[in-house]
C-alpha cells in the first residue's frame, strides 16, 4: 500500500508540474523614448515570492547587438498572488534603442519551462525637436530594421 500511494504522489506531482505554465505579455509592440512600458509575467498555478529570469536578444537599428540582452538575467520576484510586473517610463537614451526578440521568462529557477517569447522594438519619436542620436533611434534609421 505505501508504494501505491507514493506512486500516486508522484504522478501528481509530475501532472501538476506539466500543467504549470508562465504567462508573459507587454502593453505594446512598439515603444518610445519618453514612454510607459509595462511588462507582466503571471504563474498558473501562481509561484508566489519566486525569482524571475528572463532571455532576449537585443539588436540595435544598425545590425550590431545591442547591449540589453539578457541570458538568465534576474530581473524580480512574484508577489504573493505569483505575479511580477514591472513598469518603467523609458529614457530618452540611444542605449535603449532597437529591437527586442525572442523575450522569454521563466519563474523559480533559470532551468525552469519559459514562458510564450515576446517580441518588441524602442524607437524615438518623430515629434519635437528632434535629438542628436535621432538617426540610429528609429526603423529605418541606422541600416533598418530586420524583420
Amino acid at each position: 500500500m505505501p508504494k501505491i500511494l507514493l506512486s500516486l504522489t508522484l504522478l501528481l506531482l509530475l501532472f501538476t508540474q506539466a500543467h504549470a505554465a508562465t504567462y508573459s505579455s507587454r502593453n505594446a509592440t512598439v515603444y518610445y523614448h519618453g514612454g510607459y512600458a509595462s511588462h507582466t509575467i503571471t504563474t498558473h498555478p501562481a509561484q508566489p515570492f519566486a525569482p524571475v529570469y528572463s532571455w532576449r536578444t537585443h539588436i540595435k537599428f544598425d545590425y550590431t547587438p545591442g547591449p540589453l540582452g539578457y541570458s538568465a538575467t534576474y530581473i524580480g520576484t512574484t508577489d504573493a498572488n505569483g505575479i511580477l510586473v514591472i513598469e518603467n517610463i523609458l529614457p530618452y537614451d540611444p542605449l535603449y534603442c532597437g529591437n527586442f526578440y525572442s523575450e522569454r521568462v521563466a519563474v523559480g529557477t533559470p532551468s525552469s519551462p519559459k514562458s510564450n517569447a515576446l517580441n518588441f522594438k524602442i524607437e524615438t519619436p518623430r515629434i519635437g525637436p528632434l535629438p542628436p542620436y535621432y538617426d540610429q533611434c528609429h526603423e529605418g534609421g541606422g541600416g533598418g530594421v530586420i524583420e
